[in-house]
This record gives structure tokens, C-alpha cells and sequence, in this order.
């Protein structure tokens, strides 16, 4: 799915993939028709076409011509954190090292205990 959608097809695609995952609009039912898509959004009937196309490719409806999209799918919800990803530790300096400048920031990359990447930054 579209991350930032910046062109009013990618925003009526967004807001209806938003429909369909949040169950306003349920599987097994028809979109609204080109012409109601495209009142509802103020825009031409070929970039409503073009929405419902995005709907077809991220594989949620079906959709042909003379026939209304029907949902096929209910995409699932994405995780907020992946299930197989370790939370990132920052780690704190070590006590013996001598004080830095002011302003200084060091930051290691570790998992399960070990220093993956360490960075500098003034």
C-alpha cells in the first residue's frame, strides 16, 4: 500500500483500502460505482477508474468492465512491531572512558549484547 499518497487517485485508493480494512465496506460487497467515487471526491470518473485499479492490484477487489469492483479480501492490519525484530538498546557510555567535548554523541547498535554498528555525531 501507498505509505504517503500525494495524487487525488492514491488518496481515494487510500481512503477506500481504509474502507474495506476497517470494515465499512465488507467482502463480498460492491464499491460505489465510477460516477458516485468520483462526485463523492470532486474528480474526473478516469481518476476514480484509476483508484479502483490500485484497489485491483493490491489484490482486494475484482473488477471488470461493465461490472462494479467487488472486495474479495479484507487486508490484514499491519503490526506496529515486527514479531521477528528485537527492540534497539541504546547503550549507555562506559564509566571508564575519559569525558568528551560537549555536544559529542556516541551511539552503538547492539543486539542480544553485542555491538553491531557504533556512530559518532558532533
Amino acid at each position: 500500500m501507498l505509505a504517503d499518497p500525494k495524487s487525488p487517485y492514491e488518496l481515494i485508493a487510500v481512503g477506500l483500502y481504509e474502507q474495506i480494512a476497517n470494515g465499512g465496506i465488507e467482502v463480498g460487497a460492491h464499491l460505489p460505482t465510477v460516477k458516485a467515487i468520483a462526485a463523492m471526491n470532486a474528480v474526473s470518473e478516469g481518476t476514480a477508474t484509476r483508484a479502483i485499479a490500485f484497489l485491483k492490484e493490491w489484490g482486494l477487489v475484482e473488477a471488470s468492465r461493465g461490472r462494479r469492483a467487488a472486495v474479495t479480501v479484507r487486508p490484514e492490519r499491519a503490526q506496529t512491531e515486527p514479531e521477528d525484530v528485537e527492540p534497539v538498546v541504546l547503550a549507555a557510555p562506559d564509566e571508564h572512558q575519559a569525558p568528551r567535548k560537549a555536544g559529542l554523541l556516541d551511539l552503538r547498535l547492539c543486539r542480544a549484547g553485542e555491538t553491531i554498528r557504533a556512530f559518532t555525531a558532533w
